[in-house]
């Protein structure tokens, strides 16, 4: 069976979760889109940031990107989540 790289694993969850937008994301996403505000462009779950962790590459689908500006959004839940998920069962030194 084929193995998917990190980036086939990236496009793929970005399409699912743009498809799959919770409200507070959709409200954003109309204020946004085609260059609404201050005529910046803004993607949605499109700008993968790869990582390394115990020698297997993953990644993080920030929620929306503004290239102009090099800036990203990501829910603060998300975040939560996947720092928790890093910390279990790791010492975290900060």
């Amino acid at each position: 069976m084929h193995q998917q790289t990190p980036k086939q694993r990236a496009v793929e969850s970005a399409r699912y979760q743009r498809s799959r937008q919770t409200n507070a994301e959709d409200v954003f996403w109309q204020s946004v889109r085609g260059r609404q505000f201050c005529n910046l462009k803004f993607l949605r779950q499109q700008h993968p940031i790869y990582y390394e962790l115990d020698n297997i590459m993953k990644f993080v689908i920030v929620d929306f990107y503004c290239h102009e500006k090099k800036s990203w959004l990501l829910s603060w839940m998300e975040v939560f989540t996947k720092v928790r998920k890093l910390m279990i069962g790791k010492e975290v030194c900060f």
